[in-house]
Parts: structure tokens; C-alpha cells; sequence
């Protein structure tokens, strides 16, 4: 293989699957917000960080965050620079949560963040067990355990609250709503991005960087889809995602759209390119987030 090829491949690897602590550069005291630190496991035993943001009612959203991202949201890095350019804040989110009167319990995922590493170190397979340990935390510890709880869940996070919820369904009988951002499978994902990096050879780096990734994870592209676990969401689910995003396709997003049987709404974002304004975009837009939270969870 040709040495800058086996460079791109292994970037594409690096990429979707080795996880890194981003930046934690702010915290809700920076939003004016009150906030506690909490700690809980994932159901295999990872310590997590979180924080809990009170707010005066009886309401309680639960959020996970993109890959290479944290609870603060994500600061651009050189490495990865030429590829996600783009930083965002979720407390911009949290900060509107808040003054509409939710309760707010933000979580780092295993191998982000402030929470510790998985044995293995590798991101995209195990996050819905860090899904289920948060569950398991409010489910029985107070004040979480008499509230009306939902999920706003992003990328990789979304993708772990899905499966989480097929997995271990017990665990969600109060939820009231799924806020989905942009979940996606990461097949279609790493075909757009190798087409970005090397139009000419993007076929020949998609199949060696899925071989590669298939073999570090141990389970195929397909089974850390959304799409085997879509069909087993019993909750009101709405849907975001950037219309134009360069790094994933229309249809992905729609596929898991038609398959919810719950009530479910397909929210598109226009006027945007980049994958992570997807990510700002209630913090800046909080209307349709909270005209949905306040149907679902009053």
C-alpha cells in the first residue's frame, strides 16, 4: 500500500475509534448556573463523571455528547483541525434547560472527558452500558427518582441511548422523550469522510480502514448502527439533523426515522455544512427543543 494511503487509513482508524479527554475549559458556573459534581458507574464498571444542574421543578434531562467531545461540548485541537473546525458549547443548551425550569444531569462517557478509560480504550461499541449505569444512578438515588426524565442525546451518545434502550429496557419505563441529534451509522460515516480525505482512493481506503476498524472493535460497522436497536424505541423520538452535513448522507437519518414506531417528528437544520453546528444549534435555537420537552415531559 502506498505510504500516504496507509497514512489516511490510519487516520481514518485513529479517527472512529481511539477516543480522546477534549477539554473541559468551561463549567456551568461560567453560565451563571449552579451545579454539583457527581460520579456514577457504567453497568461494566466505569467510573463517570457528570454534572447536575438543579433547577426549581420536578423535570430532569439527561444528556450524552458526541465522540471526542465532552459534557462541556467540543474545543477545536491542531491534530483533527483540518476536519472539525468547528467548536460548540452544550451548556449553551443547558443554559435554556435550565431557565425552563429542567434539571439537567450531564454526562462524560467512558474514555472522555473527566470520566476514566475502558480497559479496552476504544470509542463506538460500549457507551450504551455507560447509558444504562446513568439510568441505574437515577433510578435510584434521590432527588432523580420522582422526576419526569428524558434524554437529549448527540452522535455517538445518541447512538448509545438507543441501544441502551433496546438492551436494557427495564431501565427506561419513566422516560418521557428522546432527543436524537444526530445519530448515524458509521459505515455511511466513514465512506463520506474517506471521500473527503482521498476522492480519487476513497473506495480502497473505505475497505481497508473498515477491515481495520472491524478487527480493533471486534464486531462489524453494521452492529454499531442505530438501525438493529430503532425498533425497540417505545418513547416520543425527534430527530436532528443537519441537512447538508458533509459527513453523513440524508438517508441514514431518515432510514432511522421511518423505522421508529414511536411518535416520532425529523427535524431538519438548513444553512449549515459542518456536522458540529448541528451540535450549537439549540443553544442558539432553543424554540422547537423545548416546544417538544414541553409537550413530552409536562
Amino acid at each position: 500500500m502506498p505510504t500516504i494511503l496507509l497514512q489516511e487509513v490510519n487516520q481514518l482508524v485513529d479517527l472512529f475509534t481511539t477516543p480522546i479527554h477534549n477539554a473541559i475549559p468551561k463549567n456551568p458556573s461560567n453560565y451563571g448556573l449552579d451545579y454539583k459534581d457527581v460520579s456514577f458507574s457504567s453497568l461494566d464498571g466505569v467510573r463517570l463523571k457528570a454534572w447536575h444542574i438543579p433547577a426549581a421543578g420536578n423535570k430532569l434531562i439527561l444528556m450524552t455528547h458526541p465522540m471526542r467531545c465532552s459534557r462541556y461540548g467540543y474545543q477545536v485541537t491542531s491534530q483533527y483541525q483540518d476536519l472539525v473546525p468547528v467548536g460548540f458549547e452544550l451548556l449553551n443548551t443547558v443554559k435554556h434547560l435550565h431557565a425552563a425550569g429542567y434539571d439537567v444531569l450531564s454526562m462524560d462517557c467512558r474514555n472522555h472527558g473527566e470520566s476514566d478509560d475502558s480497559p479496552d480504550h476504544l470509542c463506538g461499541v460500549d457507551e450504551w452500558q455507560d447509558v444504562v449505569g446513568m439510568m441505574k444512578f437515577v433510578n435510584t438515588k434521590a432527588p432523580y427518582q420522582k422526576m419526569r426524565k428524558g434524554f437529549i442525546s448527540h452522535c455517538m451518545g445518541a447512538n448509545a441511548t438507543i441501544k441502551a434502550m433496546s438492551v436494557a429496557p427495564e431501565m427506561f419505563v419513566d422516560i418521557k422523550m428522546l432527543v436524537a441529534i444526530q445519530p448515524l451509522s458509521i459505515a455511511v460515516a466513514l465512506a463520506k469522510v474517506a471521500s473527503i480525505i482521498d476522492p480519487e482512493h476513497s473506495q480502497k481506503l473505505f475497505k481497508k480502514a473498515e477491515q481495520q476498524i472491524t478487527t480493533k472493535q471486534g464486531v462489524s460497522l453494521d452492529s454499531v448502527s442505530p438501525m438493529p436497536y430503532i425498533k425497540d424505541i417505545k418513547v416520543p423520538t425527534m430527530y436532528v439533523q443537519v441537512r447538508s452535513d458533509v459527513s453523513t448522507d440524508p438517508s441514514d437519518i431518515q432510514s432511522f426515522y421511518d423505522s421508529t414506531q414511536a411518535q416520532k417528528e425529523l427535524f431538519w437544520i438548513e444553512g449549515e455544512h459542518h456536522r458540529f453546528y448541528g451540535y450549537s444549534y439549540f443553544g442558539e435555537h432553543p424554540e422547537r427543543l423545548l416546544a417538544f420537552a414541553t409537550k413530552h415531559m409536562s
